[in-house]
């Protein structure tokens, strides 16, 4: 079995003072968790307080949706360096969220997926929800 690691980092600068509805997605090779090698690195409204966490999922089967959620709130006007590092087929697999360096979520996982992306999908970068900040929707 192959082993694949997956490995995705960026800087987000998230005004405090944003309307926050749903998922925002940073990087997502179709968004479609319904298709074994998809994965996504978004930010979500957990619990609709207002607050966005860094959040990532990876599909090791049609069935079987792994993600984890980082505990740091992402919009405060600050910038954030985030990463979502993956290693997949080695049979010892993981899924882990850094926020500014420092580990705040993991999982381990075992699976037979031997691809970390969908054929049928394309890799997007960037918000695909729209956003109001400052009265203009984007």
């Amino acid at each position: 079995m192959s082993k694949y690691l997956l490995s995705i980092s960026c800087w987000v600068n998230v005004p405090s003072n944003i309307s926050v509805n749903s998922r925002y997605d940073i990087v997502s090779n179709g968004g479609n968790l319904a298709l074994e090698g998809t994965y996504l690195l978004t930010l979500q409204d957990l619990g609709s307080n207002g607050s966005l966490y860094v959040c990532s999922n990876i599909v090791v089967d049609t069935a079987t949706d792994i993600g984890v959620i980082g505990v740091s709130r992402i919009n405060d006007g600050n910038w954030h360096l985030i990463n979502m590092c993956s290693l997949v087929g080695s049979g010892s697999d993981y899924l882990n969220i850094y926020v500014d360096g420092v580990l705040e979520a993991s999982t381990t996982f075992s699976n037979t997926v031997t691809f970390v992306q969908h054929s049928g999908e394309l890799t997007t970068f960037g918000i695909r929800d729209s956003v109001s900040y400052s009265g203009n929707t984007y």
